[in-house]
């Protein structure tokens, strides 16, 4: 979407940020008590939902950082 907070866009978007936010967790948790075995793991999963917290930048960065680091550390 090019102008998220002009006048006609902002309504039929403000509805769904709430359930974006609800939903991230509620897959987010189930998925990371299943994967996660190992400190890195966990350490990755904290670090990629900190990250999604606290910036604007869409999560696939966070993930492709994830599995780079889990990569490397378990290769190397």
């Amino acid at each position: 979407m090019r102008h998220p907070s002009t006048p006609a866009v902002a309504p039929a978007t403000a509805p769904a940020r709430p359930l974006g936010l609800g939903l991230m967790p509620a897959s987010g948790l189930p998925l990371m008590r299943a994967v996660d075995r190992d400190m890195v793991a966990v350490a990755i999963s904290l670090a990629t939902a900190a990250f999604v917290v606290v910036t604007r930048r869409n999560p696939l960065w966070a993930l492709a950082a994830g599995t780079m680091a889990n990569i490397i550390t378990l290769h190397l």
